[in-house]
Parts: C-alpha cells; structure tokens; sequence
C-alpha cells in the first residue's frame, strides 16, 4: 500500500495537476513573465544608454 501511495504522488502527477490550472491563471502568468522581462530589457537599455553617457534627466 505505501508504495502505490508514493507512486500517486510522483513528478508526473504534479505537472498534470499544474497543467490542469484554469486557463485564466495561465494567461495571467505568461503575461506577468512577459511583464518581467519587458522590465528587464528597459532595466538593461536604460542601464546602456546611461552608460553611452545619456542621463535620465537629459530626456525630459
């Protein structure tokens, strides 16, 4: 009996139940990690250009 329990709960159970999430939730994350990485990218082009000498208070 406790080895079919620890089969029922192995990696494979745990990523059917993760792709079982409303698909609602889903969209949710993959925008927030788009989100983030747009965030990112901005971070380093900032971080680039403040380099090359620009200054944030030049654009304004």
């Amino acid at each position: 009996m406790p080895q079919q329990l620890g089969q029922s709960q192995s990696p494979h159970q745990s990523t059917m139940q993760i792709e079982s999430v409303p698909p609602q939730i889903g969209c949710l994350t993959k925008m927030w990690t788009l989100i983030l990485n747009l965030g990112r990218t901005l971070e380093s082009l900032m971080r680039l250009l403040w380099l090359g000498g620009l200054k944030p208070s030049d654009w304004l």
